[in-house]
């Protein structure tokens, strides 16, 4: 089986580094330092009480590269904004039975997958814990993190088990699973992380200062709950204790824990802001659903989304 990480960096290669260590042919693609680092020196991973070096089957920052390469499996790691732009350039390198893997924030990457690749081959997934690059060719993980995957059409004529099998385990403390309803599972994974993110963004704050402070408590929690009545406008019931285990699922992250989406708003990049909060926002408004607190943290922080992608003048 071959795969192609389509984005190496934090989680996806975190990921990547489990598939090596399970035996699988792994490419990389990946920038910068981050990429000389794994070519000269390997991808190194921190875990909370050890380390391992692993080494791609190959690394690179270009598809043109490849030589007569089809991929089996394609995991899509970017940002959710670079999603679109990104299956286009996968395109080439894959046949009809490739499977697509994406891994991104929010409920929108499936879809956009879906407008180059049949919905069939679009493995939607959750990825749930902190990972970051904390210097290029290390990849540090604090904590146990989770990998979910599912079907986007659902095929009962075919096995997904079987068919995902390969990569599933429990390598490099990641504990991978399959859901039934990935795509609830991504409504679940945007009621937990959009909140967290708009308020750290907002704040300027870690999650543990958000959580002190009563009123910005209170904030996180109403924008879940918004987001929970947005999702059933869309015909999804998220479980009666999606407040209770988004609130427990804070409580138990680091004090200083911030989101992929505060740290690019901070360093003035491009976000997922329109792929979080901008979605909720979006759906609430053509569902005629009343989302407050999503509105407030979607709209103080469109100027400077807009500014990073030069869209102001």
């Amino acid at each position: 089986m071959k795969i192609l990480v389509y984005g190496a960096g934090a989680v996806g290669g975190y990921i990547g580094a489990h598939l090596i260590e399970n035996g699988l042919d792994v490419t990389f693609l990946a920038r910068g330092g981050h990429l000389k680092n794994i070519v000269d020196k390997g991808l190194n991973i921190v875990l909370s009480n050890q380390e391992k070096i692993v080494h791609p089957s190959y690394a690179t920052d270009s598809l043109a590269t490849l030589k007569n390469v089809k991929f089996d499996v394609v995991i899509v790691a970017v940002k959710a904004w670079q999603v679109r732009e990104s299956a286009t350039e996968i395109l080439p390198y894959t046949s009809s039975s490739t499977l697509m893997i994406s891994v991104q924030n929010g409920i929108d990457s499936p879809y956009e997958l879906n407008d180059v690749f049949e919905a069939r081959q679009i493995i939607p997934s959750v990825f749930r814990g902190i990972c970051l690059v904390s210097e290029p060719g290390v990849v540090s993980v604090p904590s146990q993190c989770s990998w979910t995957l599912g079907e986007f059409q659902k095929n009962p004529t075919r096995a997904i088990n079987s068919l995902l099998k390969p990569l599933i385990g429990s390598k490099l403390q990641l504990k991978v699973s399959i859901d039934e309803d990935i795509i609830k599972d991504l409504w679940k994974k945007l009621a937990l992380i959009a909140p967290m993110s708009g308020v750290g963004a907002l704040t300027r704050s870690v999650l543990g200062v958000c959580l002190e402070i009563k009123e910005l408590r209170n904030m996180i929690e109403k924008a879940v709950e918004e987001i929970i009545v947005v999702a059933k406008s869309q015909n999804i019931i998220l479980p009666d204790e999606t407040l209770e285990n988004s609130m427990g699922f804070y409580r138990a992250l680091p004090y200083s824990a911030t989101s992929s989406m505060q740290r690019d708003i901070e360093q003035k990049k491009p976000s997922e802001l329109e792929y979080q909060t901008g979605a909720i926002v979006k759906l609430g408004k053509s569902n005629n659903v009343q989302v407050p607190v999503n509105s407030f943290i979607y709209y103080s922080l469109l100027p400077q989304e807009l500014a990073a992608r030069s869209d102001l003048r």
